[in-house]
């Protein structure tokens, strides 16, 4: 993983440090800290006020979590030694990429026209049906059903916030992002269809009642009627002291 932060105005006081904290939580809340080089859980910045920009990189593993459901960035105005004035903690979540999974748990169910589980789906009612089964998501709004709903909500939707979407170029799709589709190629970017990138130029989606649900190759069928892929992410403030 990557890790990147921005620090504006660390403090008045003079050679305040701003302090890094990260962890990683499963849905039921249990933790495991980042460990920064030097076998650390904390990371300190240089001291004074201004602006911070770091990048970071890391193989940390946190084998002891079954499942990461989100990581908590808390900030903090101060070491121990310096006393801490200020903190604030926040959850950042890559809804996509648990969304996937849940999806993923569906494969070799049947294609059914409107079916939203448990034993069959529509393309959109993968989609949906395999966020709001994740603990601590934030269901979508009434309305959002179809394919088209679900891309007009994220179009219109890209302020980060508990739940927003980020659009994707397709030079940087990531596994579980969503793409969209139009039923015929140049068809006036009406979506109808919607699937997972499973990485390798695959899909993983409920196409129809001939495929199920299951992974198919990303063709020149589907390329032709792209229209827009986005990333569901959330950051969602915990605490502030």
């Amino acid at each position: 993983m990557t890790v990147r932060w921005r620090i504006d105005d660390t403090g008045t006081a003079a050679n305040i440090s701003p302090v890094l904290r990260i962890q990683a939580r499963d849905a039921d809340g249990s933790a495991a800290p980042f460990v920064f080089p030097g076998d650390n859980a904390y990371f300190i910045l240089r001291g004074g006020n201004g602006h911070h920009e770091v990048g970071l990189r890391s193989d940390w593993n946190p084998s002891n979590l079954a499942d990461i459901n989100r990581l908590r960035v808390r900030v903090q105005n101060g070491t121990t030694a310096q006393g801490t004035h200020c903190y604030q903690e926040r959850d950042i979540f890559n809804w996509t990429r648990i969304g996937y999974r849940k999806a993923v748990d569906q494969q070799g169910k049947s294609y059914v026209l409107g079916g939203t589980g448990p034993n069959s789906f529509d393309c959109s009612g993968l989609a949906l049906t395999s966020y709001e089964a994740i603990p601590h998501f934030p269901d979508f709004p009434s309305g959002v059903r179809t394919a088209e709903q679900i891309y007009f909500w994220m179009r219109d939707n890209t302020s980060p916030s508990k739940r927003y979407a980020k659009p994707v170029a397709t030079s940087d799709l990531k596994i579980g992002d969503l793409l969209f589709f139009e039923r015929t190629a140049n068809n006036g970017r009406v979506a109808t269809h919607v699937a997972f990138w499973a990485g390798d130029n695959k899909l993983f989606h409920a196409l129809s009642p001939q495929f199920g649900i299951d992974f198919g190759s990303y063709s020149s069928y589907f390329s032709s009627r792209f229209i827009g892929a986005y990333r569901v992410l959330g950051v969602a403030t915990v605490a502030n002291g």
